[in-house]
């Protein structure tokens, strides 16, 4: 309380889940459940005849548990250091059907271009941020299940370097089990859109993402 006519926030945008330091009983986006899910690694696919679609992801949730029941799959955005955000913003989030034990459904998640801008106070305006991305997607804020890098616009030089290196390794590992022509078609898929997560699996996952 204040008896002041200005109160300033200083926060600023690290409110909620947008804090690190914030701890919650129940994180944002929490739901109860009597089974568990089980998440794919996400896909980029083509926007192809979807209106004021820039990037899209796919990826597939499968019931793990003994029991029928929905998810809430949610998509929080990592931005690039010039839109100042705090940490990943929620930008998109799908109900599935209540599926059996052991089904499966696939989801799609579209990201316009409001959804990669930020608001600029100086430009008093959104702005389109351009950079390295990560896509996080999971059941809750702090329960994040994949990651996905890719980029918009001209990437930065880390961004580009992370790219190049793990689909340096996924080749060199394609060569070394499936020989060359398992190494070029790993080296022909779209460099722009990298899964994190490929850093950490084993060259015969590679080659099965191949």
């Amino acid at each position: 309380p204040s008896d002041a006519a200005d109160v300033p926030y200083t926060e600023g945008l690290a409110t909620s889940y947008r804090n690190p330091a914030f701890k919650a009983a129940f994180p944002f986006g929490h739901g109860l459940t009597y089974t568990t899910f089980e998440h794919e690694a996400p896909v980029n696919k083509t926007c192809a005849g979807a209106e004021g679609c820039q990037y899209r992801l796919r990826t597939c949730v499968r019931n793990a548990g003994e029991v029928a029941a929905p998810t809430v799959v949610q998509l929080y955005l990592e931005f690039p250091p010039q839109a100042g955000q705090p940490a990943p913003l929620l930008k998109a989030f799908k109900r599935t059907r209540a599926m059996a034990p052991g089904v499966s459904e696939e989801i799609t998640f579209d990201l316009s271009t409001r959804d990669l801008s930020y608001w600029d106070v100086g430009q008093d305006d959104w702005v389109q941020a351009t950079g390295s991305f990560v896509a996080h997607i999971g059941e809750s804020s702090a329960d994040i299940r994949h990651s996905f890098k890719f980029c918009n616009g001209p990437c930065t030089q880390e961004g580009s370097n992370l790219g190049v290196v793990i689909g340096g390794l996924g080749a060199v590992a394609a060569l070394l089990v499936g020989g060359v022509a398992a190494a070029l078609k790993l080296l022909s898929k779209k460099p722009g859109y990298t899964s994190i997560e490929e850093v950490t699996q084993p060259a015969s996952a590679l080659l099965n993402d191949a």
